[in-house]
C-alpha cells in the first residue's frame, strides 16, 4: 500500500481510523500489547 503523502498514513490505517470510535481502537490497543507508551496530552 501507498501511504498518504500529506499525513504519511496507510489508506488502510486512515479507513479503520474512520470507521471505529477512538476509545474503542484505544482499548483494543491497549489490550494487544500494541501502545508501548501513551502520551500524556494527544497533540
Amino acid at each position: 500500500m501507498v501511504p498518504n503523502d500529506e499525513k504519511g498514513v496507510d489508506p488502510t490505517v486512515e479507513t479503520i481510523v474512520e470507521m471505529f470510535p477512538e476509545d474503542f481502537l484505544r482499548k483494543t490497543a491497549r489490550e494487544r500489547g500494541v501502545v508501548k507508551r501513551e502520551r500524556k496530552i494527544d497533540v
